[in-house]
């Protein structure tokens, strides 16, 4: 398998809060963290793990199929245009994001052949509304990984690259991948999460070892390691999908 790594700036985002809801809201964690810990980790959890809301364009400008796959206890809004017979790429967009958000890939994509899929993450777009975390977006596109292989190439974006490095580790067939401003470190982020809110590195640990023990991750070197997404292993073999 060939892959490709983009560095520019990763867009994985929180709620936007204006300044002086943000000086309020460090004030209140400030104290509640202190006080009442239990709550502020819930609330907290409860910020860490909504996506915000997308509101960039609503549509792709190409004609495509829409279904609704099963992924675990979410439901999908799956896309795809092209040619049955042709073989597939698959889109995966980031946190807060929306499939139509990686639209740009697809007409040059179908230009030279290839049938496209990309759809909305769980707790994303017309996915839903549901308090969500990496390991949904990794079962996410497991799931079009049975559905809807076999594919030829993938690109991920953001947390949807990391979602996809992940997936590749667990079995995912990929010929060739993209990844576009992977995060960095998933452990970074939340520290830099926790930071932005004022909450205690005490609450900090304690929400990241629930949100774990929820959704059955656990904290060990080599999941870090897959977060990275270094790739080192595929250097001098990194090429863009054909059409780019």
């Amino acid at each position: 398998m060939s892959a490709f790594t983009s560095h520019q700036n990763s867009t994985i985002v929180r709620p936007k809060l204006l300044s002086a809801s943000l000086s309020a809201a460090r004030a209140y964690f400030a104290v509640a963290s202190r006080l009442v810990p239990e709550i502020a980790r819930r609330q907290a959890e409860r910020l860490f793990t909504l996506p915000p809301r997308y509101a960039g364009r609503g549509r792709t400008a190409v004609d495509a199929r829409r279904e609704i796959v099963v992924s675990g206890k979410h439901s999908l809004a799956v896309w795809h245009a092209g040619s049955r017979s042709s073989p597939a790429v698959l889109l995966v967009h980031g946190w807060g994001g929306r499939g139509v958000q990686m639209s740009s890939f697809v007409e040059p994509l179908m230009a030279t052949g290839y049938r496209v899929v990309w759809f909305d993450h769980p707790g994303h777009g017309d996915s839903g509304n549901a308090s969500v975390a990496l390991p949904d977006f990794v079962q996410a596109v497991q799931t079009l990984g049975v559905t809807h292989a076999p594919f030829a190439a993938a690109i991920g974006h953001s947390l949807g690259a990391a979602a996809l490095g992940l997936a590749l580790r667990s079995g995912l067939d990929l010929e060739k991948v993209v990844f576009v401003s992977p995060p960095a470190s998933i452990s970074e982020h939340t520290r830099k999460f926790a930071e932005m809110l004022g909450i205690t590195p005490t609450i900090r640990d304690t929400m990241r070892e629930h949100i774990e023990q929820v959704v059955a991750v656990a904290a060990q070197p080599e999941r870090e390691a897959a977060n990275r997404l270094s790739l080192r292993q595929h250097a001098g073999q990194r090429r863009l999908i054909a059409a780019y």
